[in-house]
């Protein structure tokens, strides 16, 4: 199982994204490389994210948990694949302590999707279990 977040902290992996796995962690540059997440669920630490909307300060609370993952190195790519009309998923408990869809309000915590992948620094949705 891996868990896939956007690493916030301070230093050389700042603005990268943090891939994590019972082998370890691995760090990459969101405009080298395009993610593709296989059997996943949309997970946070509901505790900490109530307390990072409470009190506006930045705690790790947010990822998603992936069965398989494959990383796409854009260097070799001929175009990265296109995320145009897909679903925005987005993570800020700053401004709500759960998981959204972009233009909707409701609550996308454990969310199970059959496929993410990722365009930069974003999140969009290819297929969510019925």
């Amino acid at each position: 199982m891996y868990k896939v977040r956007f690493h916030l902290g301070s230093g050389k992996h700042f603005k990268h994204w943090q891939i994590r796995s019972e082998c370890g962690v691995s760090y990459y540059w969101p405009i080298e490389v395009q993610l593709f997440l296989f059997g996943c669920v949309l997970k946070s630490n509901k505790k900490k994210a109530y307390k990072v909307y409470a009190e506006q300060v930045r705690d790790v609370c947010g990822w998603v948990e992936a069965e398989t993952i494959r990383v796409e190195d854009m260097t070799f790519a001929y175009e990265p694949i296109t995320v145009e009309g897909l679903p925005r998923i987005t993570y800020d408990p700053k401004v709500t302590p759960y998981w959204k869809v972009e233009g909707d309000s409701d609550n996308y915590e454990m969310l199970r999707v059959q496929r993410v992948v990722s365009n930069g620094n974003k999140l969009f949705m290819k297929e969510s279990y019925v």
